[in-house]
């Protein structure tokens, strides 16, 4: 008779907080916090939502965070069909987002409460007599939705062993030439790209994402405020200029340092011209 190995699942090394977290963040939408409603704004792709200490845990928080970037998913994603949404439509579309932060919320071990979407039972128990097969789209959008939102989570995992594979840099790995491997870095000089970290007035600016209308999310890595960024703001002019004088700095740099070491190379072959003339 044969037995198999005894299985154990590998311990997780982040908590349901930090993974939340990581999501939010690689999810590249903006959060702004403070007040007391909880809401998704499509126009700026920003979740709304009260400060992490107003809440009972920040367990609490990151469930509440993650139901709006569900409704992010469900707007931006495609499943929201018809574009913005008609007079009824909120109701499905919140019975779709509960689905789907009951099934992120188990999935992350974080607590899931209907809190004031309890007053949507009476109109989805109306949706569903009107047709019965709503649960069933429902649930099925609701998937969907998970698959989108733990998909930021997939991406940081992927990017992270792809980092460590053989400790070689990316374009090695895809297997680029040597003279493909020394190439700077392109870069328009007129916008910024997600990502870079731009030093500036004694701190650092990341580049969360860029949206519609030439407006960026931005981070301040010093005190982590995050906030949106237009490219008519002075900021954004300062940041460019700041960008594009370190790179023509670097690059000039790179120049010198290879004319000096022709320069030497050139010296070495007259010196050992010389030497084989005297021989």
């Amino acid at each position: 008779m044969r037995k198999l190995p005894k299985w154990e699942k590998e311990p997780m090394d982040l908590t349901p907080t930090d993974r939340a977290q990581q999501i939010l963040d690689h999810a590249g939408v903006a959060i702004e916090n403070g007040g007391d409603d909880m809401f998704y704004e499509r126009q700026t792709d920003t979740i709304i939502i009260p400060d992490k200490e107003q809440f009972a845990s920040p367990e609490q928080y990151y469930a509440e965070a993650l139901h709006q970037l569900a409704h992010r998913s469900y707007q931006q994603e495609g499943l929201n069909r018809d574009g913005d949404l008609r007079a009824g439509e909120m109701v499905g579309e919140e019975l779709r987002t509960n689905l789907a932060s009951l099934f992120i919320s188990k999935e992350l071990n974080l607590p899931y409460d209907l809190n004031d979407h309890v007053g949507y039972l009476n109109s989805w128990s109306v949706l569903m007599k009107e047709d019965p097969a709503e649960l069933f789209k429902a649930a099925s959008d609701a998937q969907k939705i998970v698959d989108q939102v733990l998909g930021f989570e997939q991406q940081v995992a992927e990017k992270e062993e792809l980092g460590t594979e053989n400790d070689l840099p990316e374009s090695r790995q895809q297997g680029d030439s040597p003279e493909a491997q020394h190439e700077e870095p392109k870069f328009n000089p007129e916008r910024l790209t997600k990502g870079e970290i731009i030093p500036h007035n004694g701190t650092e600016f990341k580049v969360l994402a860029e949206l519609k209308n030439n407006v960026y999310n931005m981070q301040d890595l010093g005190d982590k405020r995050k906030f949106k960024m237009s490219s008519d703001s002075g900021l954004f002019a300062s940041l460019i200029e700041a960008r594009n004088n370190s790179q023509e700095i670097s690059t000039g740099m790179d120049v010198e340092h290879e004319v000096a070491e022709t320069e030497e190379i050139n010296e070495a072959e007259e010196i050992d011209n010389t030497y084989q003339m005297q021989r």
